[in-house]
């Protein structure tokens, strides 16, 4: 027989009652009976847990039956994919590769006997296909396409699309489509070549004349490199310099002549009005780097002198260190230029033929040829 909580204590209570003649009395009960109704309190809540905990295991006991389950499940799966693999694998092995598509033509690395077996299997397939089915390619193919080069080249285009089109197991529509398009470009573009060539005529010509760009192209890498040298010097890259130099077998010469090209590039700079001062700074510090380092201008150069001058000014202006070691440099020249100029130019009214006027040329110190030369550049260079 079970109790719950409510039996026991009816039953506890009803066994603890006093009566007489069992030697007991109510104050002697008394505290057994608050003992036990805590018991019974204890007892009461600890049967709500239980009946928590058998709801508990009942809902985990459900979980492990649906993992079981999904177990059951994957395993069936993954035996399934097994098989599916095995007999993808069968498939493949009983099928045939496929057949690559046909590849073109190159006929620079043709054998001498690749080459007749080309040209003979592009005749055969003119007479048997191309003439047959599309008769108007007739009028426009001469009759000495093999020995046109670029003729071999777009005949043989169009035997390989042909080919793809018509003959490939694995062709579609748009095969033919590509075909009928390459068909028409490359007539079009045999039939410009045969009037070139003046095909069928006394005046015909075979274009298989060929030409080499290498010194064109030899040139135009050694002005890159030069391009690239001067960026490694403006950098500072010493190390860099020195390699290119040597892995382009540039000059010092060479290189001379592509910082003076550098250093007039930075003159315009330096020369033109609109310049922000940023530009004009560093242009101005780039103008006297390469100056000093490859001496681009003679310190006796007269022709160079209106760009010294205004290489200094503007040097000046920036408070740029370099301006010293310029003027050390340039400054006889500079003076030179600013002597004729200012002083020995406005008495030249008769251009030197008058004593006078050589009396003036002989005080300065110059010649005929020096005022002639300032004339021509002080008319065009800044003030």
């Amino acid at each position: 027989m079970t109790m719950d909580a409510d039996d026991l204590r009816r039953h506890l209570v009803d066994g603890a009652a006093p009566t007489e003649g069992r030697g007991g009395s109510a104050a002697e009960v008394a505290p057994m009976m608050t003992a036990l109704s805590v018991v019974s309190t204890d007892m009461g809540r600890l049967d709500e847990r239980v009946k928590e905990l058998a709801g508990h295991l009942e809902t985990f006991q459900a979980g492990q039956e649906r993992v079981k389950a999904l177990r059951t499940d994957l395993t069936s799966l993954a035996e399934n994919v097994a098989e599916l693999r095995k007999t993808m694998e069968q498939l493949t092995a009983n099928e045939d590769a496929p057949t690559p598509p046909p590849q073109p033509w190159d006929w620079p690395l043709m054998s001498g006997d690749e080459g007749i077996a080309a040209i003979k299997a592009l005749a055969d397939w003119m007479e048997h296909a191309l003439f047959r089915w599309w008769p108007q390619t007739a009028e426009k193919i001469p009759t000495c396409w093999m020995r046109h080069t670029d003729m071999l080249r777009d005949l043989s285009l169009l035997y390989v699309s042909y080919q793809q089109a018509y003959k490939h197991p694995g062709r579609r529509v748009h095969h033919e489509v590509d075909w009928r398009r390459s068909l028409n470009d490359m007539i079009d573009s045999i039939d410009t070549a045969r009037k070139t060539y003046n095909c069928g005529t006394k005046e015909h010509t075979v274009g298989q004349t060929t030409r080499s760009d290498r010194d064109h192209v030899e040139e135009h890498v050694r002005q890159m490199a030069l391009g690239q040298i001067y960026l490694a010097d403006r950098a500072g890259d010493e190390d860099r310099v020195a390699q290119l130099m040597d892995e382009h077998h540039i000059t010092a010469d060479e290189l001379r002549t592509r910082m003076q090209r550098a250093f007039t590039e930075s003159m315009t700079v330096v020369d033109q009005v609109d310049a922000s001062p940023g530009a004009h700074r560093e242009a101005t510090r780039d103008a006297a780097r390469v100056l000093l380092a490859y001496r681009v201008v003679a310190p006796d150069d007269l022709s160079q002198a209106p760009k010294i001058e205004s290489l200094m000014k503007a040097l000046y202006t920036h408070k740029d260190p370099s301006f010293e070691r310029v003027a050390r440099e340039y400054d006889t020249l500079a003076r030179l230029y600013a002597t004729i100029r200012d002083s020995v130019l406005p008495m030249m009214v008769t251009g030197g033929r008058t004593p006078g006027e050589q009396q003036v040329m002989r005080e300065h110190g110059v010649t005929l040829e020096q005022v002639m030369l300032v004339r021509g550049l002080s008319k065009s260079a800044p003030r």
